[in-house]
């Protein structure tokens, strides 16, 4: 029977096997004499090349250390640098904003071809009060724009350690086309309005961001007219962790305009602009869609205009109370006594 084969676990002559060597680098000891001879990392640390870089390394340190010492305030404490920092840490914008609707009142037009839905319709007769602010704000999802007078209240919060210099707000995107003529739901304001900042007169083909003034117009019942150009008049800085509040109002007696508002502002030398919309829907403003001409006499009213629309729910007082807001008999040819008296046919299709 054929004997098996021992494996054998001999090295050659002459050959030795290998050494084990430690985790860390490689390094391994070789028995010489009773004493270890290093290798790998610590072998190099010992060497004349690893103290001449320690030498260099401590001699730049000690030159950054004095030159942050002399310009410290200047280079460490700066407020760009920190703005530099921060946009890098936080990745923040340099300004924040909010937007609010100022109207006192409830009155928006939706673009022909776009109604109430039945459930709304059900509520303006039922529950007009508790429903109001919910339907103006679907209303405006679905693309209402209030009639002649946009109030708005934009409020901008600095983020920045340097102050922000607004050199302009203006609106940008603007889209023209003849007056809304849909669904028209009318509660005008009984209070008097906030106190308005700047104004956008888009009867200007290029509006501007212009200083209301006191002046008397014609179905201007708000006392406030469009005055000089308001950043050659006015300065505005918005500083770190600050708010500033923008009552803006806008004015159209011709058109329906759509339109978003841009901020310009400079932080140090940079010059930046931020958009702002309503979520990313357009501002939506439109004149009066006049129809037939009013007449007056000096500030009296001797007969009113008219205007046409697909639908009107008007607020009718005469049922005492809080009155009720009811639908109109005959929308096309519904009574005005502002824009289709005074500004007609300027307003006019």
């Amino acid at each position: 029977m054929p004997r098996k084969r021992r494996r054998s676990t001999l090295t050659k002559q002459g050959e030795q096997k290998p050494k084990p060597s430690s985790a860390l680098g490689g390094e391994t000891r070789e028995k010489t004499g009773g004493e270890g001879t290093l290798t790998g990392w610590r072998k190099w640390i010992r060497s004349p090349a690893a103290w001449a870089l320690g030498i260099v390394a401590s001699v730049f340190a000690s030159i950054a250390y004095g030159l942050l010492s002399w310009a410290g305030p200047e280079v460490v404490d700066s407020p760009a640098l920190k703005d530099q920092i921060r946009s890098v840490v936080r990745q923040d914008d340099d300004l924040r904003y909010t937007v609010r609707y100022l109207d006192g009142g409830t009155e928006l037009v939706l673009p022909s071809g776009v109604e109430l839905t039945s459930a709304q319709k059900r509520l303006l007769q039922e529950k007009p009060w508790d429903s109001l602010d919910r339907i103006a704000s679907d209303m405006r999802a679905a693309g209402a724009a209030t009639p002649e007078t946009l109030n708005l209240l934009i409020t901008l919060e600095g983020r920045r350690n340097q102050a922000i210099r607004i050199d302009n707000v203006s609106p940008v995107n603007i889209h023209r086309m003849p007056p809304y003529q849909g669904t028209y739901l009318t509660v005008p304001p009984q209070g008097p309005e906030d106190t308005v900042k700047l104004m956008f007169n888009f009867d200007e083909r290029l509006p501007v961001a212009r200083i209301p003034v006191q002046g008397y117009e014609l179905g201007n019942v708000s006392g406030i007219a469009p005055g000089p150009l308001f950043f050659q008049e006015k300065r505005l800085d918005v500083e770190n962790g600050k708010e500033e509040a923008l009552y803006i109002q806008s004015r159209t007696t011709r058109d329906a305009v759509t339109f978003d508002i841009r901020i310009d502002y400079r932080i140090g030398a940079d010059s930046k602009s931020l958009t702002i919309s309503d979520h990313g829907r357009q501002f939506a403003l439109t004149s009066i869609n006049c129809t037939e001409k009013g007449r007056y006499k000096g500030s009296v009213i001797i007969a009113p205009g008219y205007a046409s629309y697909d639908t009107v729910w008007y607020w009718d007082l005469r049922g005492g109370g809080m009155g009720l807001i009811k639908q109109a008999r005959r929308p096309q040819r519904f009574e005005n006594y502002g824009a289709c008296v005074y500004h007609f046919p300027r307003s006019s299709k």
